[in-house]
Order: C-alpha cells, then structure tokens, then sequence
C-alpha cells in the first residue's frame, strides 16, 4: 500500500490515479461525516461529492501540517456550516418538530412503539428534551454531534 503523504505528492503534481486512490481512502469516512452533519444520504452524497471537488481544487495549497484526513473533516465541517447558513442545501435540521418525526417514523415502521407504553413515553420525553437542548446550541457546537 502507497504511503499517503507519497500519493498527495503525485496528485499534487497532476497524478490522477495517485487522487483517486486518495479519494477511495477517504471517501466512505467523508460520507458519513457528511451523513451525521446532514441527515439524509442524498444531501450526504451531494456535501461528500462537493468536498472532493473541493479537494481537487486546493490539494496544491496542502501543506501536509496536518493529516488529510483532518484537513477533508473540517472543509466537510465549513461546507456543511456555509451551506446551512445560506439555507441553500436541503439539509435536515435538528429542531425539526417532534410530532414530524414521529409521522415520519411510523410511516417508515420506526416509531417510539414498544411493548412497554411507560417506556415508549419516556422515551418521547427524552428526545423533546434534547431537542430542546439542541436549539440552544451554535452551528458550529451542532456540528460536533
């Protein structure tokens, strides 16, 4: 297996296969990244397919002070954030209503059904209440979750 930083100096140079090979490495890291931060697969896929357009763009500017995988996490990270500020991705946001989960959940066979009601109550309490705590959070603490 090819060392990294020798793979980032090949497509650094204009290597194509050397940025292929880096983007199979993290490719699947970035996409559930980009799953976690978004919500869905479908904007997962779009946010992952910008970062590495945007890794192919900037790979020259990588100084390798830190490792590359770091360096995609946090333009993952700016990305997300930039698009939600703009509000121009359809990306799911954490302070979506509860009662819309649980319409979505049932349709989808995932509701807060349990053989226990108490239990299956205690835990609708417990989702408004981190929602709760969700929306007192900054963009920036969000994306840590």
């Amino acid at each position: 297996m090819q060392e990294e930083r020798d793979l980032i100096q090949l497509a650094q140079n204009g290597d194509m296969n050397a940025f292929r090979k880096l983007v199979e490495r993290h490719q699947k890291r970035i996409l559930w990244l980009a799953y976690d931060l978004s919500g869905n697969m479908q904007d997962a896929e779009d946010l992952s397919q910008e970062i590495f357009v945007k890794m192919f763009r900037s790979l020259k500017k990588f100084r390798g002070e830190s490792k590359l995988s770091s360096w995609l996490y946090k333009i993952t990270v700016n990305t997300w954030m930039s698009q939600s500020r703009r509000g121009s991705a359809r990306l799911k946001k954490l302070q979506e209503p509860l009662e819309e989960d649980l319409v979505q959940n049932r349709a989808h066979g995932l509701g807060y059904y349990t053989a226990d009601p108490e239990q299956g109550a205690e835990a609708v309490l417990i989702n408004k209440q981190f929602r709760k705590a969700f929306e007192l959070l900054s963009q920036r603490e969000l994306s840590v979750f």
